[in-house]
């Protein structure tokens, strides 16, 4: 055997040497790849059961109280509200912080779920009320940002932390109670009492356009009122809800 012809086979049976070692380095990458993506979702806190305090600005009284009023409701109500403060968003915003959060432990927020995060970010000066599908009529959008503005954010800017967190917490529990005891009531009920209170509106407003028109000389025209038309000067507050159903209010301070 010549050498050229030698060296020609010995280069075709390293060949498969440098096919492993491609092999062997893709197996790294996915590994490597792996572990970045396990600490990234293992970076999150560990659910603490209704209340989880990362950010320690909760005391341990104020977590209990807090732990008593949630309990309580969850064995009324079966809606599971949470308590969550954050160290930080990890580079999201809120929204996407709550839907990574119920990703990790599991929660649910779509079809079926009665699920609640009320989420504080204070590095970020972030709250959020995440809600789930079957809990978006008592604690919809617009209302679950009016809570944030009217009742939390106040405190927050003040720095008293915990007591726009409990006060929070209750309104939301309240909300989510009213509607309860609402859809305690039978059928019947409900109808009377809508006929009842409509009955009362229309003889209000009626009494109140005689006069208008005595005072002003106003001829007997019928109006259509602008709230029978679907007209809406301030317009409609924008649905807040992700990809898995969810909806909720965002606020800062």
């Amino acid at each position: 055997m010549d050498p050229h012809t030698a060296r020609c086979r010995g280069l075709q049976r390293r060949k498969p040497r440098t096919g492993l070692a491609t092999i062997a380095a893709l197996a790294l990458f996915f590994v490597f790849a792996t572990n970045a993506a396990w600490s990234d979702s293992t970076d999150l806190p560990r659910n603490g059961g209704r209340v989880t305090d990362e950010a320690r600005i909760i005391s341990p009284g104020v977590v209990s109280e807090l732990q008593k009023l949630l309990s309580t409701h969850e064995k009324k109500y079966s809606n599971l509200v949470f308590v969550v403060t954050l160290t930080s968003l990890r580079g999201n915003d809120i929204k996407t912080a709550a839907h990574e959060l119920g990703r990790y432990w599991n929660i649910g927020f779509g079809t079926g779920s009665r699920n609640v995060f009320f989420i504080i970010s204070p590095t970020e000066r972030q709250v959020r009320i995440h809600v789930g599908k079957e809990l978006q009529t008592p604690l919809s959008d617009a209302i679950a940002a009016r809570i944030i503005a009217d009742t939390i954010v106040p405190h927050f800017r003040d720095g008293r932390f915990e007591q726009g967190i409990l006060d929070g917490a209750r309104m939301v529990v309240s909300t989510l109670e009213n509607q309860g005891a609402t859809d305690e009531l039978d059928p019947g009920s409900i109808l009377f009492l809508s006929l009842a209170a409509g009955s009362v509106f229309l003889a209000i407003f009626n009494i109140r356009r005689r006069r208008r028109r005595r005072a002003t000389g106003e001829p007997n025209i019928q109006h259509q009122d602008s709230t029978m038309r679907g007209d809406n000067e301030g317009g409609s507050p924008d649905s807040d809800g992700e990809g898995d159903g969810s909806g909720g209010g965002s606020g800062g301070w």
